[in-house]
């Protein structure tokens, strides 16, 4: 993912950065828009889940500032589990398009930065 105004906000885009890249390095997601089965997790042992499991999308990323740049896509699954995918593993309007039988809750907010990866 390029991100073209990477140091246009200073220290606080580059630490955002690199926070996106530590946790997102050894994860992988296999996600195609033809088939209900999907994986994401480590890249050893990916975890297997289907697009029906899925119960609720939200994609949150700022509408306008320095933080823009930087956006996260939730998805809840029916056990439980909730992935936390960065947009530097996949932009997020892609991914919404992926998975267009599920509707994308869009929140413009900054509390992303509160989400622990994991």
């Amino acid at each position: 993912m390029v991100f073209p105004s990477l140091f246009n906000g200073g220290g606080v885009n580059l630490i955002l950065f690199f926070q996106y890249y530590y946790n997102s390095k050894d994860k992988i997601l296999i996600l195609s828009k033809g088939n209900d089965e999907f994986y994401f997790g480590n890249k050893e042992q990916p975890i297997k889940y289907t697009k029906s499991q899925i119960i609720n999308c939200t994609s949150l990323s700022p509408e306008r500032g320095i933080l823009m740049e930087f956006a996260l896509v939730l998805l809840e699954i029916e056990n439980g589990t909730k992935l936390v995918i960065p947009n530097i593993m996949v932009d997020e309007n892609l991914l919404s398009n992926k998975l267009s039988s599920i509707p994308v809750v869009y929140k413009n907010k900054y509390s992303f930065l509160k989400i622990r990866f994991k």
